[in-house]
């Protein structure tokens, strides 16, 4: 994985892609006057979490390496206004089927077993 960060933007890619799409940065080669910071990384450890929607803290351990681990704390932001007018669009809904899908959104129950799904796919 390369990394590049010049000022505030950091561009990260794997080394393939970046030798066929090369990063590009929002500046002009007249205006260069910051170095760049270049990184090569590389995984020590992966794992994956599924996050569920009434969690805010995880204790995460990795598989390649017992001695590794981590905690997470995961907090939302504020929605989007087109989120809150979609949800209040939904509510009014009679019919089981959307009714269905409006309670599993608001328990945060769909997002979970969709990410639950996605995991046990990969």
């Amino acid at each position: 994985l390369v990394s590049i960060r010049y000022g505030t933007v950091r561009r990260q890619a794997p080394l393939e892609s970046v030798k066929s799409h090369p990063f590009k940065f929002p500046a002009q080669l007249e205006d260069l006057s910051e170095p760049l910071k270049i990184d090569l990384l590389k995984p020590v450890a992966s794992t994956r979490l599924v996050l569920h929607p009434k969690e805010e803290h995880y204790s995460i351990g990795f598989e390649q390496d017992d001695s590794i681990a981590m905690g997470l704390h995961v907090m939302a932001g504020a929605p989007e206004a087109s989120e809150t007018n979609a949800g209040a669009k939904d509510a009014g809904a009679k019919d089981s089927a959307s009714s269905a899908k409006d309670y599993l959104e608001q328990k945060g129950l769909l997002k979970y077993v969709q990410s639950l799904l996605h995991a046990v796919i990969q």
